[in-house]
């Protein structure tokens, strides 16, 4: 698990990680994984095989990351699918944010100290917006949400409410469509996957009995159910 540390870049973004340190360990891992689940299509690569390839990726961290938040037992998968989609990231010069995002989920939830989990959630708050081609340090969305932790919404109803409250940015909608389509092909990596993260679009109140699966035992494909 790598726990990179580099100093913010002003003092707007070391304000951010501050806030977040003083919330509830649970509300740090919640408020990053939300923010990747937002990051996730928008992954810009020029073919689609290797969209499909790094969204298999991204989507695993996710899902495991997001499943250690609930079961310790999903840890090691989530620190697997964390560093292998880190190791994308530093690859790529284009499809990044999104990747780093993803990334720094599993940091975020699996960080050995609060501080720690305040940083990799701002990463990943950070990485989204870069995403999204953002000039802000946060997307509004979740510059919202870090405020309602703060006075002190349950890190658990965050995480079932819909990922857009009021409507998904039309360009979130044609990267998940063209993402659709990248993994369309039955023997794409994301196959199955881009489903998976469609039904997660209204909130994600809980592991089902097919995302426990994967993250326990096969985190490598798919869930099912």
């Amino acid at each position: 698990m790598r726990i990179l540390r580099s100093a913010p870049s002003d003092r707007g973004q070391s304000v951010i990680e501050q806030r977040l340190e003083r919330l509830p360990r649970a509300a740090i891992a919640v408020f990053a994984l939300r923010e990747a689940l937002r990051a996730a299509p928008l992954i810009s690569a020029k073919r689609a095989e290797d969209a499909a390839r790094l969204s298999a990726l991204s989507f695993r961290a996710l899902l495991t990351a997001g499943a250690a938040i609930e079961d310790p037992e999903a840890r090691r998968s989530a620190r697997i699918a964390s560093d292998a989609v880190f190791s994308a990231a530093c690859r790529e010069t284009v499809a990044y944010p999104a990747l780093y995002a993803a990334a720094r989920v599993g940091v975020a939830v699996l960080a050995p100290t609060a501080a720690a989990a305040a940083y990799a959630g701002f990463a990943a708050a950070c990485s989204s917006a870069r995403a999204a081609a953002s000039r802000a340090a946060l997307l509004p969305e979740a510059a919202q949400e870090l405020a309602e932790l703060e006075a002190g919404r349950a890190a658990e109803t965050l995480r079932a409410a819909p990922l857009w409250p009021f409507g998904a940015p039309e360009p979130f909608d044609r990267a998940v469509e063209r993402l659709a389509a990248a993994c369309a092909a039955p023997d794409a990596p994301a196959a199955g996957w881009i489903g998976w993260y469609r039904s997660r679009l209204g909130g994600w109140p809980a592991l089902n009995d097919g995302e426990r699966a994967a993250a326990l035992s096969a985190w490598s494909v798919p869930p099912q159910g």
